[in-house]
């Protein structure tokens, strides 16, 4: 008899379903037993091919290899692999695909060092039919809201934490892990599914798969129904953020009536996915757990504010030290700019920075402030400050309000640009104050404002005295690269 005890278990499963492979599965397989990390095992699930798959498997003595013959059903025998996995990690991959020698390693080496992860991909390069580089975000929260749009983790790129999929599927008390339902998104649904579950994610940006192309892949063939999929997936998506989010639902409610404004309530999900991902973030830093977060290093023991919760202790602590000082050096002021008058912040954010500044009204205006208090910041604790719900092209105040008016790093993320600079005019009182931080960039799901002097100056014209008083591609926050740049935009300054 077998001693079991003796019996090794591989570090990593590979799990590659295939059907009529025969022109392509050797290319696959030199590829993967080429690999300089060697620790694996390749399950090969065969999902009834007709022509000479099996035959040219089997001519391969490499004992790594399990060949596994099914009926054809793609995500059964996808399934099938995956319960067949014993590794700590399950690889994917495709039959008609090609590994870089060093995917196993690299992908490997990335899991262990950063154990918060259950799923990381890779940039990938298509071959056959095209040659195109596939990037894909590198970060958790941007693969989240990359997700609202499509998929942007590729499925033969990906390596999966066993342990991952264990807590996933008894989270969701079911026994495969892939849904049946969503042939041709199978992908797209479990990685939608698992960031509603709270698993997080990464792709590594090096290119360590080669992707083919062709007439006869799926995707080119069954197309309807691989966009019908995915529709179903983004929608799925959207309705459950909307469930656990429940103050966006009035865009929502909107975009069913009127379909053209969907990707408003995309951008308000992304928004809202950011912050989410930055109590985290700040959880961390507070913690310790990491060297510094936008250029501030974390706490001593001294500075850090004790509340009832870490979380809460987190954001208290991260608005004093990095919050605050932020704001009064990005606006070039002093706390005691603004003594006595009603300040409007644009975007204020979940927190309210603008109490840097001393004895003045302030009103911290942000659509999403509903969404703020709904994930934990403590808006409530800030009794002084009034905080406005509104979008800034539409402020429910009166005419002539506001004695000044201050956003940083903000006024890029509204809708309409010309709606609220028309907007600000009508609430600013004249001769009103006016200090803004302004970051110039290409449009993006988070910021999709692209704005530049010219339309600056144009649209608040208006203002008096407004002229630029500084610019950098360096911030409190942050640097930026070739073609941004922060630029200070003022009535205040000589």
């Amino acid at each position: 008899m077998q001693d079991l005890t003796n019996i090794s278990v591989p570090k990593i499963s590979i799990v590659m379903p295939v059907y009529n492979g025969a022109s392509c599965i050797e290319d696959a397989l030199c590829s993967i037993l080429g690999q300089s990390f060697s620790d694996f095992e390749l399950i090969i699930l065969d999902d009834g091919s007709t022509d000479d798959t099996v035959e040219i498997i089997q001519e391969y003595a490499d004992e790594r290899i399990c060949l596994y013959r099914c009926r054809h059903d793609f995500i059964a025998s996808l399934n099938r692999g995956i319960s067949l996995a014993k590794g700590d990690y399950i690889v994917r991959m495709d039959a008609d695909d090609k590994m870089f020698p060093d995917r196993l390693a690299e992908q490997f080496r990335f899991m262990e060092e950063h154990p918060d992860i259950a799923v990381c991909g890779s940039w990938a390069r298509t071959f056959g039919a095209s040659d195109e580089l596939l990037r894909t975000p590198e970060q958790d929260v941007d693969i989240r809201v990359g997700l609202l749009y499509h998929n942007v983790l590729i499925h033969p790129s990906a390596i999966i934490r066993r342990q991952a999929v264990d807590n996933f599927m008894r989270a969701k008390n079911r026994s495969e892990l892939y849904d049946r339902d969503y042939i041709y998104a199978e992908d797209y649904k479990l990685w939608v599914e698992m960031a509603l579950s709270g698993f997080r994610f990464a792709n590594l940006p090096k290119v360590l798969l080669l992707y083919r192309r062709s007439d006869s892949q799926v995707t080119s063939l069954f197309l309807d129904q691989v966009m019908r999929k995915t529709g179903d997936v983004q929608r799925y998506y959207v309705e459950a953020l909307i469930r656990e989010l429940p103050d966006v639902s009035s865009w929502y409610i909107r975009s069913m009536e009127m379909p053209e404004s969907l990707p408003g309530v995309k951008k308000r999900l992304s928004e809202a996915l950011f912050w989410k991902d930055e109590i985290y973030n700040y959880i961390r830093w507070y913690k310790g757990e990491i060297p510094r977060l936008y250029f501030t290093p974390p706490p001593l023991p001294e500075q850090c504010i004790e509340w009832d919760t870490v979380q809460m202790s987190a954001i208290l602590t991260w608005t004093e030290l990095h919050q605050k000082p932020k704001y009064l050096e990005s606006l070039r002021l002093s706390p005691d700019a603004f003594t006595g008058k009603k300040v409007l912040d644009i975007g204020a954010g979940p927190v309210p920075s603008g109490t840097c500044f001393d004895d003045c009204r302030l009103f911290c205006l942000d659509p999403l402030n509903p969404v703020y208090r709904m994930l934990g910041f403590p808006q409530d604790l800030y009794t002084d400050v009034v905080f406005i719900n509104d979008p800034a092209e539409q402020i429910s105040v009166e005419d002539c309000f506001f004695d000044a008016i201050i956003s940083v790093n903000a006024i890029d993320h509204v809708d309409c640009l010309e709606k609220v600079a028309e907007e600000l005019h009508r609430v600013a009182k004249p001769g009103c104050s006016f200090v803004m931080h302004v970051h110039y960039h290409n449009a993006t799901v988070y910021e999709p404002i692209e704005i530049d002097d010219e339309m600056f100056s144009r649209l608040f014209g208006w203002v008096d005295g407004l002229r630029k008083v500084g610019r950098s591609q360096e911030s409190y926050s942050r640097s930026v690269g070739e073609g941004e740049e922060f630029v200070l935009w003022s009535n205040m300054h000589s």
